[in-house]
C-alpha cells in the first residue's frame, strides 16, 4: 500500500512539473520592435542621423517617397526606422536632421525618446521630446514610436 501511495505522489509531482513548464512557456512574450516614421527629403542634403546604444538595439532604416508627389522632382518622403532590442536596459535615442558635411551646425530638427527594454524584450517609451521640420504656422506633431 505504501508503494502505491509513493507511485501516485510521483505521478502527481510529474504532472505539476509538466504543467508548470507549459504555463511558463505559454507566458513568454514575443520580442517587440519599435518603429518610427519621420518626414525627410534627401534632395535637400538633410538626413536623419541616429545616436543610440548599439548594444541595446539593432537599427534598420529605409526611405519611402510620398506616392502623391512621386512625379515632382525633389519631393519629400518618410524615413522609417525599425529598432529591434538585443538586450534589456534603458537608453535615450536621438534622431537629428542634419546635413552631415556641416560640422558644428545645430540640427534643423531633433527628436529624442527615452526607451526601456525589459528582460523579455518588451519595449516601453518612457518619454519623448523635440521638434520636426516645418514652418512656424504648420509645425507637425511629434510622432509616437509604434511598438509591435
Amino acid at each position: 500500500m505504501e508503494g502505491h501511495k509513493m507511485k501516485i505522489k510521483r505521478i502527481i509531482l510529474t504532472m505539476l512539473i509538466i504543467a508548470g513548464v507549459l504555463l511558463t512557456g505559454c507566458g513568454s512574450k514575443k520580442p517587440q520592435t519599435a518603429r518610427l516614421e519621420l518626414p525627410a527629403n534627401p534632395t535637400t542634403g538633410y538626413e536623419w542621423q541616429v545616436v543610440q546604444d548599439k548594444e541595446l538595439f539593432d537599427l534598420d532604416s529605409e526611405y519611402m517617397e510620398d506616392k502623391k508627389d512621386e512625379e515632382m522632382v525633389g519631393a519629400g518622403g518618410t524615413q522609417i526606422f525599425t529598432l529591434k532590442p538585443k538586450e534589456a536596459g534603458e537608453t535615450n535615442i536621438t534622431f537629428s536632421y542634419v546635413r552631415p558635411w556641416e560640422e558644428g551646425v545645430e540640427p534643423d530638427s531633433e527628436v529624442s525618446y527615452q526607451v526601456e527594454v525589459s528582460k523579455d524584450m518588451q519595449i516601453k517609451v518612457l518619454s519623448s521630446n523635440g521638434s520636426l521640420p516645418g514652418d512656424i504656422d504648420n509645425l507637425p506633431e511629434l510622432p509616437d514610436m509604434e511598438i509591435e
